[in-house]
């Protein structure tokens, strides 16, 4: 305590020694980076050669975020390389084949007649059409060079949106032109989907046999491996950990606090002569509109219509809380209102235009007053363009719908008015209430909430860190690790596997604790069976406190490439199952009619009518290909031998066999549907061929 009282005495000493430290930093920042900085120190990444530039990554994001509500960094950052990579990727296959777009070109895809997907996604009305007019004021301002510094950043980004987008175009169209279905496909497609099959069938589901008597060796998974090695490779090295958890908990302890404080405020609450600075000071709420009883949350529907006003009900527990509630009015209020407006806009950021657009409806109003007419003005006047068109007309609407001044001037305004002028953070309204609707006389409440949240206690939330913190002690590696879990009643949990510019760690969702824990385990050095030396720490987003604490070891490493057993064990033991319950279901009904399979696996016999080559998923059977194979080429009453499909094991019998010998009528048509269905398809898988192609050297992971 004493060396805090000379620290306080003498502040400014502290002040000057950390001015002169950081002030030593820069400096050494300074030297350490004048001569020696490179261009490759802001090498974010390189795909086929080109570069992305960290700084230029860092400006779009902050250009394109800025001021964005509840923004997730982790999850735009993603977005932003996912949008940056295939840039770069189209730009390297453009310049190899001469594909650009020119100026001229460009200005076309902003504002001629069809624009850009990029322009017509942002530039939408209130009826989701292009505004060809917010689209034209854009355009005015740049060619008069009047747009806003932050608007100009905004609109050079779109641009090379804008261009990215149509080489991609373009780089697809070279592809997908070289797609056709050829007369003959289109004839036998046509058959196919005239050719119809009716066949009853048994089947046995895998699940009619248990996982724990089917075991899946490695040798089981290496022949899989090597029978579909195309499809399982790892196109990054990825690691998976085995973690540790706690979720700090509030005790029986924290509980008597946080009623202690919910009734110390209650006291205040019942005598506050000003409900609404009372909730304010105390974190409350009011609620926005009245509502009827039974949409009041909680236990407190059942109460509040024997509440008179000013009463208060609790406190009660909510979900994660303790609350007070008290009535602060109640009245019968219409459950709809029909309405019309004029609104002449104006912005917060400029408080006179308030006084313009004021009097521009105070000037309406008169013309109003002296017979005018409403929906001429609104259509002329009105800068709610969704709205104008129609002279006003908003048609019926709830409560809460409309901003909180327009919201009380139709339910709560004077009703002998016939006119009500208000201003909004959109400028000013005068509106005409038109009707209103009731749907019965009941009254509806309006209540002010005060809550003392039930969170754990600094001292329970020590507790927990202590208790984690001397188990890290003890561990020396993985092995300690989960036997001193063990001793403790714990096991360790295991991750995914992890890339190294992940940032979603399991269930904890996106944070710089996630990112640290993933940072950590791809550092030079860490191997498998280490442990992290952190006790990492998730903090509540809402509440602020420690949520939970988490110890973290490295488990496994596959590498860039081929997928080992040991990799492939988690994504294909499932599959491997299905397969040896297959074979073990498909020898014991081999030779058996479909009623004694039906009767000795507890299944029924079903049928399938009008089945279709061209229509693979079929009701209550599903995508099974070989199960319409053996149909349609199947004899008539006679049961096929077991055919082990995607979902189980099924004995057919065909009943009908109608094989088409010509096309139908529409083959044309048919042509035209499959041609776009395979183009389609075609393209999508051209875009991932070439992003699985692409040579990337990700260097995230030493910015992020």
């Amino acid at each position: 305590m004493a060396l805090i009282g000379k620290i306080r005495d003498n502040s400014w000493i502290l002040i000057v020694l950390i001015a002169l430290g950081m002030g030593g930093f820069i400096l050494q920042d300074i030297i350490s980076n004048q001569g020696m900085r490179s261009a490759a120190d802001f090498e974010l990444a390189k795909v086929n050669g080109k570069k992305i530039d960290y700084k230029e990554f860092q400006h779009t994001e902050q250009v394109l975020y800025a001021g964005a509500p509840d923004p997730d960094p982790y999850a735009q950052r993603e977005y932003l390389w996912g949008y940056f990579k295939d840039k770069a990727i189209v730009e390297s296959e453009s310049e190899a084949l001469g594909i650009g777009v020119s100026t001229e070109e460009l200005v076309d895809l902003q504002f001629g007649e069809n624009p850009s997907p990029v322009i017509i996604s942002r530039f939408k009305d209130a009826n989701g059409m292009l505004d060809r007019e917010r689209l034209e004021y854009f355009r005015s301002q740049i060619e008069n060079n009047t747009l806003e510094d932050r608007v100009k950043e905004y609109w050079a980004i779109q641009e090379k949106e804008i261009i990215k987008e149509k080489q991609q175009t373009k780089l697809l169209n070279l592809f997908v032109k070289a797609v056709y279905t050829p007369k003959w496909m289109a004839e036998e497609l046509s058959k196919e989907a005239a050719s119809m099959a009716d066949f009853i069938y048994v089947k046995v589901p895998f699940e009619k046999l248990d996982d724990k008597d089917i075991k899946v060796t490695d040798e089981d998974i290496k022949t899989y491996l090597d029978k579909n090695k195309k499809k399982y490779i790892n196109l990054e090295e990825t690691r998976v950990m085995k973690y540790l958890e706690w979720e700090v908990i509030a005790t029986p302890g924290d509980s008597i606090k946080a009623k202690d404080e919910i009734q110390k405020l209650y006291a205040g609450f019942e005598t506050a002569t000003n409900d609404s600075l009372f909730v304010i000071n105390n974190s409350g709420n009011i609620s926005p509109v009245y509502y009827k009883s039974e949409d009041i949350p909680g236990e407190l529907k059942e109460k509040v219509a024997q509440m008179f006003k000013g009463e208060i009900y609790g406190p009660y527990f909510d979900v994660d809380k303790y609350t007070i509630a008290k009535l602060v009015d109640k009245k019968v209020v219409a459950d709809s209102v029909k309405a019309r407006h004029i609104l002449i806009g104006a912005s917060p950021q400029n408080p006179s235009s308030f006084s313009t657009a004021q009097a521009k409806i105070d000037s309406i109003k008169q013309v109003l007053d002296k017979g005018g007419d409403f929906a001429d003005l609104a259509a002329r006047h009105s800068e709610d363009s969704g709205s104008a068109q129609k002279g006003g007309d908003l048609g019926y609407f709830a409560q809460g719908t409309m901003v909180g001044p327009f919201n009380d001037a139709c339910f709560h305004g004077d009703k002998s008015r016939k006119y009500h002028v208000v201003s909004s953070q959109f400028g000013v309204h005068l509106i005409q209430v038109m009707d209103r609707k009731f749907v019965d006389s009941n009254p509806k409440y309006k209540l002010a909430y005060v809550s003392v949240p039930l969170i754990p206690s600094q001292e329970t939330q020590d507790s927990i860190y202590n208790f984690a913190s001397e188990l890290l002690i003890a561990s020396s590696d993985m092995v300690d690790l989960e036997a001193n879990a063990k001793k403790n009643g714990m096991e360790l949990k295991e991750s995914n596997p992890m890339k190294e510019s992940d940032y979603l760690f399991m269930n904890f969702g996106s944070s710089q604790t996630s990112r640290d824990i993933i940072r950590w385990a791809y550092q030079p050095g860490v191997d498998k069976g280490d442990i992290s030396d952190v006790v990492y720490i998730y903090e509540n987003p809402e509440r602020y406190y420690n949520s939970h604490y988490v110890l973290v070891g490295l488990d496994k490493i596959f590498p860039k490439g081929q997928k080992s057993v040991e990799d492939a064990r988690k994504t294909l033991e499932v599959a491997i199952k299905n397969e040896l319950k297959g074979k073990k279901i498909a020898a014991a009904i081999k030779g058996k009619s479909i009623e004694a399979v039906a009767k000795q696996y507890s299944v029924t016999v079903d049928t399938t009518t009008a089945a279709t080559f061209s229509n693979r998923f079929m009701p209550n059977i599903g995508n099974e290909p070989k199960v319409l194979s053996s149909v349609f080429f199947g004899e008539i009453n006679k049961a096929s031998k077991p055919i082990v499909g995607n979902s189980g094991v099924f004995i057919v019998k065909p009943l009908v066999i109608k094989m088409a010998d010509k096309p139908r009528e529409d083959i044309d048509q048919m042509r035209m549907m499959h041609n776009s269905q395979v183009k389609g398809e075609a393209g999508f898988r051209f875009m991932e061929s070439l992003r699985n192609k692409a040579e990337v050297k990700d260097n995230r992971y030493k910015y992020y």
